[in-house]
């Protein structure tokens, strides 16, 4: 059984991985594992910013509590509930904005940083 929002496992990974499209990319070609995880972690921040009735269904403010502390959002996404197309439009806001930026020395990681040293993350 899944475990409750926000917490997340392999199979809520495994179906978000599916439900976001993040594997292929736009020609359908695959994509590079730090697209995919600066994707996800593009994600969670967005999450963390977003009213707490875009979450979901039922989401609650003890949910959000929980999430910022283990800093995981990406649980709120379930099958029947929140899915990535929901989020997407913000997501593509923000992406949009960037690419307006220039975006030299970014963390390949978290995108919301300068990176601290070649080839490592931020964080």
């Amino acid at each position: 059984a899944d475990p409750v929002r926000p917490f997340l496992n392999d199979n809520l990974l495994y179906w978000l991985l599916q439900d976001s499209g993040l594997l292929i990319g736009a020609n359908g070609s695959m994509t590079t594992d730090l697209t995919v995880l600066a994707q996800l972690r593009h994600a969670n921040n967005k999450l963390a910013s977003l009213p707490l009735e875009v979450l979901g269904k039922g989401a609650t403010e003890r949910m959000r509590q929980t999430a910022t502390r283990v800093d995981c959002w990406l649980g709120f996404f379930r099958d029947g509930g929140l899915q990535w197309q929901h989020v997407e439009e913000h997501l593509r806001a923000d992406l949009a904005r960037q690419t307006a930026l220039p975006a030299q020395g970014l963390c390949l990681l978290c995108i919301d940083a300068q990176s601290t040293m070649a080839m490592q993350p931020c964080g």
